[in-house]
């Protein structure tokens, strides 16, 4: 039996991917590897979250869903957790089946992973707000203001280069990620949104009508 352990959670908002190219955010994930004992959370790093690596298919990881949590919720639940994890360490094992290292989980491990499961899953009830890491679109951020008030206020012009327009994403990110009830949001979109102003302003400037 291995021993447990944990793996903390650093940034408050690790737990957090939202790829440019999709629409989503990640899928989040408790981990427990059944032949080194490490217990983690961390996102599905595959786009959309549809397909699965392959020790956790055979199960020498498990993959318990959890909604994206902040560091501190997250390092939270693992504690909270551990003597689950360690009744699934404690009554599992990683054995050949022939092919390939499968896990196995005997009887009170598979009751231990139910009760895991429930603990973790997303939809319980039991999370407070406070504990999410939430996205916020850079159109809804902006929303007030308006393109042209955001140009003004950020003082962004047709000249504007790519590095300064990464500075006041960077500067809009910390902004959002304290506002609100929750406990930590996350500006997407911010950087396409300030360069499509820098774009509207260069072809405004470049019209025979301006």
């Amino acid at each position: 039996m291995p021993n447990l352990q944990i793996d903390p959670v650093d940034g408050v908002d690790d737990l957090f991917c939202s790829y440019p190219t999709q629409g989503t955010v990640q899928p989040c994930h408790l981990s427990l590897s059944l032949d080194t004992g490490e217990m983690g959370c961390d996102y599905d790093p595959e786009v959309g979250g549809s397909s699965y690596p392959m020790e956790v298919h055979r199960r020498v990881v498990l993959w318990v869903p959890i909604p994206c949590l902040t560091a501190n919720a997250a390092n939270a639940l693992m504690e909270a957790a551990t003597p689950l994890a360690q009744r699934i360490l404690a009554d599992s094992a990683v054995e050949w089946d022939g092919n390939n290292d499968v896990g196995v989980m005997y009887g009170d491990a598979q009751v231990a992973l139910q009760k895991l499961t429930e603990l973790c899953d997303p939809q319980n009830g039991d999370w407070d707000e406070l504990q999410l890491v939430v996205p916020m679109a850079a159109d809804a951020w902006f929303e007030t203001e308006g393109t042209a008030g955001v140009a003004a206020r950020l003082r962004i012009t047709a000249e504007t280069t790519d590095a300064e327009l990464g500075q006041l994403e960077e500067a809009e990110e910390a902004s959002a990620a304290v506002i609100g009830p929750y406990g930590h949001t996350v500006l997407v979109g911010a950087l396409a949104y300030l360069t499509q102003i820098r774009t509207d302003l260069a072809e405004a400037a470049g019209s025979p009508d301006a």
